[in-house]
């Protein structure tokens, strides 16, 4: 292959007697010697400098075509007209010849000083600046059959480098301006043979990992020629394509040879691709390919790709490569929400919530399995993203209450933005769509080689279903009770916007056909989202509430999105059962699109309330999220306080007005008394430990077992555990008594002694704010102890212990652990015999 020569574009000035024109008069190309390198599979033939591109390919060398061939030139100094405004703006220019060499008609016109000049082909009509010269490359490239380049000329893009002329002044001597183009793309020659086997070959496709193919975007021309291999930079890229497809109009039949086969032509953006590179071809309908790791094509470089259609295999239908699908008026994502080149299945989903999980540590490394139920606000924090909730109890849900439907708010949303979850009625449209769906096993014609069933109009085509249809992989479940994967390759099951006590969800299997069922709600399921149509109702959100108290709570809600018409009224709706409505209580917080706080009133302490918020405009009404909370139990309005996720309450277990240190508590009892018979009037004791039901009797609420034989315990017969039973839990409903685990919590929180702290008593406060407003702290009061062996009470007002549920053996009997805290010294004590009377400090459970 011969020496090809460079292009040079010469752009003569001549000076006339009355004006000053500028004449394009030639056209000047040089083109490199190719090099072959073999790398097996897939044979690279590079050649350097200036790439055999333009509107035509003679051979090897480029030529300019007479009368289509068209540049655009700008000229901030130089006009149009004599004597005319300086600014030449997008002139076309046209060859007037074919060849190497061509004068091209138009004329410019010189004004004083330097001139500068910008230029570009092809040339493209319209007023835009050298500096935001639009330019794309389609990603669908046409070429009429074998060994026809004619296609390139509407492809190939070049940019001249900047060129400064002077003012040639006015003797009439000629000027010339030289602008040399250099190119933007890559060129492509794909020579394929078929040593072996018959068919034509119909398409020609190239997949990377970078964009190859892009919709518009904008180049400057003004910008500094870039050194060979860097490329230039192109503004505000659109849409870009990591694929290119040349469609053949007449199929192509490869031969044997190199060198006799025919041409497939295609350009690309030049690039680095880190990874697979595969060549695909079209033989009766179907994609073959061939695969190789890492290339790169660099700028004004032309690469001749030569493949033998005997080495392919049928070619995967990558997801990454899959665009939207419309069905039934419904646009669907072409893979599953979560999808990833580790995460082909796309992740799986706990309904209502917004972040998945894979299916094991490789696909979410810092993948965790956590015990539900939890609130549906804690389900979906950022914090929590890589936490499975598991719950093998009933409802088998992992949040608390359940929701109606899923809130397509962005904090609960698993889609991308403008995309959401199906409801029920999208997902059983799907299921008709086209008759019916077809099953594919793994390693065939499923979206990258996964088992599953195509859906659509042509489900059953495999020539247009990858265009015209939608592929579930069969990616099983996570299990609601254990968080393990489930029958992956075996079932999908899909969810939808809607509970009805268990999620609605879309099932299918190879042997049973789509169907609607529903599953519970801690299963991990998977996600195909559908793109947003008009919002006509409101999005809102319901915020945790807050201020919570034995009869009010404050409640704020997030407006995400008003709908189609105005907001008329909005606000919180609120019962004692679960799916409150408008026709129950509610506080309204009035019209429009703005977020709101209101206070609910009038509650009844220690009670459990579901509420959520509400926003109602002229297309109906919208419920946010449900929450559920517990009004406190009568703390003289003394609200209870989370530090390091632990919820206390702000006084002692037993506190009321005469009672300010709370009762003291033999380990295990419901019941506790009083310091003195002041606190206590009836208090008696009890010298021999009682039965179970005998200890947990009302009648003996007032009686302290004072017992002096080991173990010193008030229980005849130990339990290993202190029983939530309501028989036995000194806290209110809703609430426990903590563990050491929670105390060291609370010790590693920080504190403060105080001698005048709630009620004017002396103890420590603990929390963030401890030595400040102590706002987020709780405070624990010096309340003194009664002993075991005989009655006697201690140390108040110079000590607190309190009771923890953690137990021990020592000797052959039970002992349990406590808390002890004084002015100078605080932490948790082992070993402690449980008749002991300690304080009792009550957290919330979860």
């Amino acid at each position: 292959m011969g020496k090809l020569t460079k292009s040079l574009i010469r752009v003569s000035l001549l000076l006339l007697t009355i004006s000053l024109v500028i004449n394009i008069s030639s056209c000047i190309k040089e083109e490199p010697v190719p090099e072959l390198v073999d790398d097996g599979s897939i044979i690279f033939l590079c050649e350097d400098s200036k790439p055999a591109t333009k509107t035509t390919l003679k051979g090897l060398q480029t030529e300019w075509v007479e009368g289509s061939d068209k540049v655009g030139l700008f000229s901030p100094q130089a006009s149009v007209t004599i004597g005319g405004d300086p600014g030449v703006v997008n002139e076309p220019l046209t060859a007037l010849s074919s060849g190497t060499r061509s004068q091209f008609s138009g004329s410019v016109y010189w004004n004083t000083g330097d001139h500068e000049f910008y230029s570009y082909y092809p040339y493209l009509a319209g007023t835009h600046p050298y500096t935001a010269v639009p330019v794309s490359l389609p990603a669908g490239q046409t070429q009429s059959s074998g060994n026809d380049s004619s296609h390139i000329g509407s492809l190939d893009f070049l940019v001249a480098r900047p060129y400064t002329a002077k003012y040639p002044g006015s003797d009439g001597t000629p000027a010339s301006v030289s602008l040399r183009y250099n190119h933007l793309f890559s060129i492509i020659e794909f020579q394929i043979i078929r040593s072996s086997g018959l068919g034509d070959i119909s398409k020609v496709k190239l997949s990377g990992k970078v964009p190859l193919a892009f919709d518009g975007g904008f180049i400057d021309l003004s910008q500094a020629t870039p050194q060979d291999g860097t490329n230039y930079v192109i503004n505000s890229i659109s849409s870009p394509s990591n694929s290119v497809t040349v469609s053949l109009t007449t199929a192509i039949t490869p031969t044997n040879n190199y060198s006799t086969t025919p041409k497939v032509y295609m350009v690309i953006l030049p690039g680095v691709h880190s990874g697979e590179l595969s060549v695909g071809f079209e033989v009766g309908g179907v994609f073959y390919e061939i695969s190789k790791l890492n290339a790169a094509f660099e700028r004004g470089k032309k690469y001749i790709i030569q493949v033998d259609a005997a080495n392919a295999t049928l070619a995967l239908i990558k997801g990454s490569d899959l665009k939207p699908v419309t069905i039934n008026g419904i646009t669907w994502a072409p893979v599953n929400a979560g999808y990833s080149d580790a995460t082909k299945y796309g992740l799986y989903y706990q309904w209502h919530r917004k972040y998945g999980q894979g299916a094991n540590t490789t696909e979410t490394p810092s993948l965790e399995i956590g015990q539900g139920p939890v609130q549906v606000t804690i389900g979906n924090l950022y914090e929590n993203r890589n936490t499975f909730f598991k719950n093998g109890s009933p409802p088998y849900d992992w949040c608390v209450p359940q929701q109606e439907f899923w809130n397509m708010a962005d904090r609960y949303n698993p889609c991308p933005e403008g995309w959401r979850v199906p409801t029920e009625s999208e997902l059983s449209d799907l299921i008709t769509s086209g008759g019916g769906s077809t099953w594919v096993n793994a390693g065939t014609l499923g979206v990258d080689g996964l088992p599953g069933r195509w859906f659509g109009e042509d489900h059953s085509n495999p020539d247009l279903r990858a265009n015209n249809g939608m592929f579930l992989p069969a990616s099983g479940t996570l299990s609601y009770a254990t968080g393990s994967i489930d029958s992956r390759g075996g079932f999908g099951q899909y969810a939808s916007s809607r509970n009805t006590g268990n999620p609605r969800v879309l099932l299918f299997s190879q042997s049973t056909n789509p169907y609607l069922t529903t599953q519970p709600g801690a299963r991990g399921l998977s996600v195909r989202c559908v793109k947003n149509s008009t919002q006509l109702l409101p999005i809102i959100f319901t915020e945790d509430p807050f201020e919570v108290i034995h009869n009010s709570v404050k409640v704020s809600a997030i407006i995400e999105d008003e709908g189609s018409t105005p907001i008329t009224e909005k606000g919180i709706v609120y019962a004692i059962t679960v799916k409150p409505t408008t026709s129950k209580s509610k506080v309204i917080a009035g019209s429009g699109p703005d977020n709101f706080t209101v206070t609910l009133t009038g509650l009844v302490s220690n009670t459990i309330y579901y509420l959520r918020s509400y926003a109602i405009n002229s297309n109906g009404i919208s419920y946010g999220t449900e929450l559920q909370i517990r009004t406190t139990p009568d703390w003289g309005g003394l609200q209870a306080v989370t530090i390091d996720k632990v919820t206390w309450a702000p006084v002692n277990a037993g506190y009321d007005q005469n009672h300010f240190h709370g009762l003291l508590y033999q380990w295990g009892r419901k019941y506790g008394q009083g310091y003195n018979s002041d606190e206590t009037p009836s208090l008696g004791f009890i010298t021999s430990p009682g039965t179970n039901s005998e200890v947990a009797n009302p009648s003996n609420k007032d009686k302290f077992y004072k017992i002096d034989t080991t173990p010193f315990d008030s229980f005849k017969d130990q339990g290993s555990s202190w029983s939530q039973n309501s028989s036995y839990n000194p806290c209110p409903d809703g609430w426990i008594v903590p563990t050491i685990e929670d105390f060291n919590k609370l010790i590693g929180s920080g504190s403060t002694w105080v001698s005048s702290g709630i009620n004017g008593l002396p103890g420590r406060w603990f929390g963030e704010d401890h030595a400040t407003v102590r706002e987020k702290s709780v405070f624990l009061p010096f309340s003194g102890y009664r002993n075991v062996s005989d009655g006697n009470p201690l140390l108040r007002n110079s000590f607190g212990y309190y009771w923890t549920t953690t137990t021990r053996t020592t000797y052959g009997a039970y002992v349990s652990d406590y808390f002890a805290l004084s002015k100078t010294t605080l932490g948790v004590v082992t070993n402690q015999f449980r008749g002991m009377g300690y304080s009792v400090r009550c957290i919330q459970k979860k």
